[in-house]
């Protein structure tokens, strides 16, 4: 299988780190054998037919700051559409920083991939969120998989438990913490650090987008529930149909005091008919109340009653290993190793 990855940040680094440790695993559970074919940044990209070296292309990223560095490979210049357009691939990997205003690149890069016939699989949120089904549609125009579990809770498989759940039920409601970043800072916080200091923690940390005002003011949050509400319910919500109120008034004396009556501090995400954002008091034996980067999901079903799924919501190697999981997904339901046989869905954009 031919992979073309956009972005070489910590996620994709992550992923190639991961392929590189995983891969006599990888092949014996599951027959994958990927060819990293081509490398994005915003410098230039390094392309091979055969396959570039990945722990050479670890080393040269970490070591020169660009994949084109990349020997006879490496093209100084050579841009993310030029490389998509030009690069045969089985699937293309995106996961450059959310632009949560226009989409873009990223936006551009997903639709030029489905129009040149690529899979697609990304941790991006933006396009998602504003788009509400533009890119899943041209996904089953064009018989495409296109998969973004990456894009709500990191490594924790929050779409994937969705699409299960609502086999044999239906989800009518939900609330979440989905964000690690706020979620850290509030819990340092609760420690008693100051909001510089917790935040100043965060990005040392690597929790936080390229534009910490993202997660703080609650828009990162709004962007999940926008994607994982379309999910649940069917729906064609985008970013600006939410309700979103950040955690940038939270105080550590309004922590404390929360403390006092037993309680703590969440910026929870609610799906349903009145879609929100804000940070709410909670008691603390809630399972909403996770602490530090974690992320967590009640949903509510229609029959089975409450069902909560928790675990790492921010970090490059939790979210490469999300986009690990679509990649193996996408493999298997081409026909890889571990395919399943009585496989009936048919090939188009699925979050499963």
């Amino acid at each position: 299988m031919k992979l073309i990855l956009l972005g070489c940040g910590t996620v994709n680094l992550s992923l190639l780190e991961i392929l590189l440790e995983r891969r006599l695993d990888l092949s014996a559970r599951h027959g994958f054998r990927p060819k990293i074919v081509a490398a994005v940044d915003s410098r230039g990209a390094a392309v091979s037919p055969n396959g570039l070296d990945i722990e050479e292309l670890i080393r040269v990223k970490k070591s020169k700051g660009s994949v084109a560095q990349t020997g006879s490979s490496g093209r100084v210049g050579m841009n993310a559409l030029d490389v998509i357009s030009t690069v045969d691939a089985d699937i293309v990997v995106e996961a450059i920083p959310t632009n949560l205003k226009t989409g873009e690149p990223s936006l551009s890069y997903v639709k030029r991939a489905m129009e040149t016939g690529k899979h697609v699989v990304t941790a991006n949120k933006g396009p998602l969120a504003l788009t509400a089904d533009l890119l899943p549609g041209l996904a089953n125009r064009k018989e495409l998989f296109f998969r973004f579990s990456g894009a709500v809770g990191g490594g924790t498989p929050i779409l994937d438990l969705a699409a299960r759940c609502s086999l044999g039920d239906r989800i009518v409601g939900f609330q979440g913490v989905f964000n690690g970043t706020t979620n850290y800072i509030l819990s340092e916080l609760e420690a008693g650090l100051t909001f510089e200091a917790a935040l100043k923690a965060a990005k040392e940390r690597g929790y936080t987008e390229t534009d910490p005002l993202i997660d703080i003011r609650g828009l990162d949050s709004a962007s999940k529930l926008v994607i994982l509400s379309n999910a649940v319910f069917d729906t064609r919500m985008k970013l600006e149909n939410v309700k979103v109120k950040g955690i940038q008034g939270v105080t550590r004396a309004r922590v404390a005091h929360a403390a006092t009556r037993g309680r703590v501090i969440r910026l929870i995400a609610s799906g349903g008919n009145a879609p929100a954002v804000a940070p709410m008091e909670i008691p603390r034996e809630s399972p909403l109340a996770v602490n530090s980067a974690m992320n967590v999901v009640t949903f509510e079903l229609e029959h089975s009653g409450s069902i909560t799924i928790s675990g790492k919501g921010a970090g490059g190697r939790e979210t490469a290993g999300a986009l690990l999981r679509d990649i193996l997904t996408i493999h298997a339901k081409l026909g890889g190793f571990n395919a399943s046989r009585d496989e009936t869905a048919p090939r188009v954009a699925t979050v499963v």
